[in-house]
């Protein structure tokens, strides 16, 4: 299992911030938009999501949306997490409270990966990451996301359940057909270790991608 190393859990003392999405990365929506928004209310002012259809594993596309009828992706510009950064997606809310998706960047270094097949090893549904411990003498704080990916690893699936444990127990957010799924806030004791587990739908082959999103010491 990994260790957080300690640079890590004594620099990092605030929540690690979401990537902002600002002027310099989305293009304003054109004033037909603006409109269309005001009006509806039925649209996502922005949104952001990993672009996973190369080698890279640190690009992400950000776009302007019109969810109505007749709307289409106005505007789609790339962005690039830092170097030796992996793009993370979760779920979010837009400026008006309308659920979105989203991203952020998550060092390498706090991101297990993991696949399971269930053709291979049909009596095995539940996988779980390797751990993150806090080898320290403080409590943690810590928020986690899985994604969940197809065989390919590039689309989002939605597999049967997402759960956190911490020290083979139960802790956190779980949730069931969600392929993206944040753990809340989780306290890990000294010597504790926090894993993420998915269960499969019998027939599936899918890749994991579990990130610590945030850390700060108690």
């Amino acid at each position: 299992m990994r260790t957080l190393p300690t640079w890590f859990r004594e620099s990092l003392k605030h929540e690690a911030p979401r990537l902002p999405l600002s002027a310099e990365v989305v293009a304003p929506c054109p004033a037909a938009a603006e409109r269309l928004a005001l009006t509806v209310r039925q649209w996502l002012y922005r949104e952001a999501t990993c672009d996973r259809t190369g080698t890279d594993v640190n690009t992400f596309k950000v776009s302007c949306m019109a969810e109505n009828s007749h709307a289409d992706i106005l505007y789609r510009l790339p962005g690039a997490c830092g170097k030796n950064q992996w793009c993370v997606e979760f779920h979010g809310y837009n400026e008006i409270g309308q659920g979105a998706w989203d991203v952020t960047c998550v060092d390498k270094p706090n991101i297990h990966t993991w696949v399971a097949n269930t053709f291979s090893n049909p009596g095995k549904v539940t996988t779980c990451s390797a751990g993150w411990n806090n080898n320290g003498k403080r409590n943690l704080k810590a928020t986690f996301e899985v994604d969940v990916m197809d065989a390919g690893g590039i689309n989002r699936i939605s597999p049967k359940e997402v759960y956190y444990q911490l020290g083979g127990k139960r802790i956190g957010v779980s949730r069931s057909g969600d392929s993206e799924v944040g753990s809340g806030s989780i306290i890990i004791p000294p010597g504790g270790s926090i894993q993420a587990c998915v269960t499969a739908y019998s027939g599936q082959i899918i890749n994991m991608l579990g990130a610590l999103t945030s850390l700060v010491s108690l």
